[in-house]
């Protein structure tokens, strides 16, 4: 690990997380913008570099950059804007071989839980002026900029610092995570109360897992006082939840419908409907909206019909998708060594769970998770690679 400005992306990286909501045309976010001027600065200014390579990563990206050139030949949509994503996949994980060996852990955590602390206060504060005031509140904005488009305008769920509550939920639940692995637990626990009152539906399940898992498989004490402990957990999520002001979010929760959540299964549909080649090789990265314009996907449910963005799905629906079958074998073969090699197993399955409630894919949850995933792998010669480089 080298010091200096060369270690900077510890404290880059959280704050990565928080200004990649920031969109910009044609380089996905300032946050994005920032982390590539910081990796390529920091290329120039230093000859020496140690990358740290992790070989599945490497094959599903080869696989990515060749086979989608070939599928937008076949399927069309090919512009400027989805070079620029093909591109962006090599270039993030450039971002991660070139920072990670630099990465201070013990300043990255600490500056992830400074911010977290901060967002959570912002979001205690407007739970208190929404519940308890009766005002109607707006996004702090931490640059001054117009609200992007697409943040949520309801005014009625608190938010801070993020365009919607469970964007802030998601950045939590990764803090949190490192809060109990570093044992401090009473910033574990605010953070939680956080998500609470952020009252998003997916941050509350999750975090209720991450606890429960937390409890089950690395907590080091008898069978007994593990029991009691889950138990006392539950009782008092089921208190918290059956108070008035989480009505909203229970009800959400209790009517999932898991056979047409939108999240859940359209996806699925929308690959079902492609060819069988597509099914295999895939149609292209973001090209749905040039597939349903083109006629090649004919949107038949009534909840496409009705929604704003009719070519929106999940991460694991993106992956058959974009990059078909073979794409998502090649993905989860990237999930399956992470696991193998992980310290920190609930980091994987978190990753797996929002895949399905989120579109994180190469997006600044996907680049946060992957960092602290490798940070705490155990590195060996048979999945990773250190390679030694001088410009």
């Amino acid at each position: 690990m080298r010091t200096g400005y060369a270690s900077l992306i510890s404290i880059l990286l959280p704050i990565y997380g928080v200004l990649s909501y920031y969109a910009l045309p044609h380089v996905s976010s300032i946050g994005t913008l920032l982390l590539c001027v910081y990796t390529f600065s920091k290329i120039i200014l230093y000859r020496r570099h140690l990358l740290i390579i992790h070989k599945p990563l490497i094959l599903f990206i080869v696989y990515i950059f060749i086979s989608q050139f070939i599928v937008f030949t076949i399927y069309g949509g090919l512009n400027i804007f989805r070079v620029i994503n093909i591109l962006m996949t090599i270039i993030l994980v450039i971002i991660i071989s070139v920072n990670l060996y630099d990465i201070n852990f013990k300043l990255l955590t600490n500056t992830y839980m400074i911010i977290g602390i901060i967002a959570t206060v912002a979001i205690f504060i407007q739970f208190i002026q929404i519940y308890i005031f009766d005002m109607h509140v707006n996004q702090i904005m931490l640059l001054p900029l117009d609200v992007p488009a697409g943040w949520y305008s309801g005014g009625a769920r608190p938010t801070g610092f993020f365009p919607e509550p469970q964007a802030y939920a998601t950045y939590s639940l990764l803090i949190i995570i490192i809060m109990l692995y570093i044992k401090r637990y009473f910033i574990a626990i605010l953070m939680t109360l956080g998500i609470l009152c952020s009252t998003s539906s997916l941050g509350i399940l999750c975090v209720s897992g991450i606890w429960l898992w937390y409890f089950t498989f690395s907590y080091k004490q008898s069978v007994l006082t593990k029991s009691l402990m889950i138990m006392l957990c539950l009782l008092m999520l089921i208190v918290l939840l059956n108070l008035n002001v989480f009505d909203y979010t229970l009800n959400k929760i209790l009517n999932i419908n898991f056979a047409e959540d939108v999240r859940l299964t359209r996806g699925w549909w929308l690959f079902c409907d492609r060819p069988l080649g597509a099914q295999i090789f895939g149609s292209g990265i973001n090209n749905i909206k040039h597939l349903i314009e083109s006629g090649q996907l004919v949107l038949h449910d009534r909840i496409s019909s009705l929604m704003g963005h009719p070519e929106y799905v999940t991460t694991a629906y993106e992956l058959l998708i974009f990059f078909g079958v073979v794409g998502t074998i090649l993905y989860l073969n990237v999930i399956y060594d992470l696991w193998q090699h992980s310290s920190i197993k609930i980091l994987v399955v978190l990753l797996i769970i929002l895949s399905f409630g989120q579109t994180i894919l190469f997006n600044n949850v996907w680049v946060q998770f992957m960092f602290i995933n490798y940070l705490i792998c155990r590195i060996d010669n048979k999945s990773f690679a250190k390679v030694a480089i001088e410009v």
